[in-house]
């Protein structure tokens, strides 16, 4: 078995750009093992499959801001912060990658700016800013870090305050994370409130913001 044989063509006109106008109008694949059936609902129907004795996991990971532009010599690079190594200190992917060497000065905006402390492999370098409070800066200037079959550009500011909200869970608490646990963005508060009828919820019973 080769994994070329799991490859297949998904057109791209089929891949949603934006979301749906509300979370739990997500389509839902439901297969019945037992009964050999398979039906296509909606997921506002989620809590209706569920029993008294299941436990539903919930991934509270709350998405930060982490993808932004700097500027480094004119050329404009994009980056993915990944991961805070230290005050200041930070991991970072960028494109194009070439573009910067250790020493380099990037600046991201007014009085945010930070030097190259390290090159690494795969595009990844490691950023020393001037000020520790990168996070803080971030959630001024920073996009969501929207998986890259969404299309989205430094120019569509106007979709960055839904991005934000969208590719967030509605129990999102614990912030860190660069990517979303996508499978909880369909939930809704009421949706949770019919689960907890149902089911456990852990580690606690999930309320929305």
């Amino acid at each position: 078995m080769r994994v070329s044989d799991f490859d297949y063509e998904l057109p791209s006109e089929l891949i949603a750009q934006h979301p749906p106008p509300h979370r739990d109008d997500s389509r839902m694949m439901v297969v019945e093992r037992a009964a050999g059936r398979i039906s296509h609902r909606r997921f506002r129907e989620f809590p209706h499959f569920f029993g008294r004795d299941d436990l539903l996991v919930l991934n509270n990971t709350k998405v930060i801001p982490a993808r932004a532009w700097g500027e480094c010599d004119g050329a404009k690079i994009e980056f993915l912060f990944v991961k805070e190594l230290g005050p200041g200190l930070w991991e970072v992917l960028c494109r194009p990658a070439r573009k910067l060497e250790k020493g380099d000065r990037v600046r991201f905006g007014p009085g945010f700016e930070a030097f190259v402390e390290a090159v690494e492999e795969e595009g990844k370098r490691v950023l020393r800013f001037e000020r520790p409070d990168v996070r803080a800066e971030l959630n001024h200037i920073g996009y969501a870090p929207l998986p890259p079959y969404i299309k989205r550009s430094r120019e569509d500011r106007g979709r960055r305050p839904e991005d934000l909200e969208r590719y967030q869970t509605v129990f999102a608490r614990k912030e860190g994370a660069i990517a979303a646990p996508t499978a909880g963005l369909h939930f809704t508060g009421r949706l949770l409130d019919a689960l907890s009828e149902r089911v456990w919820l852990s580690p606690t019973r999930a309320r929305a913001r």
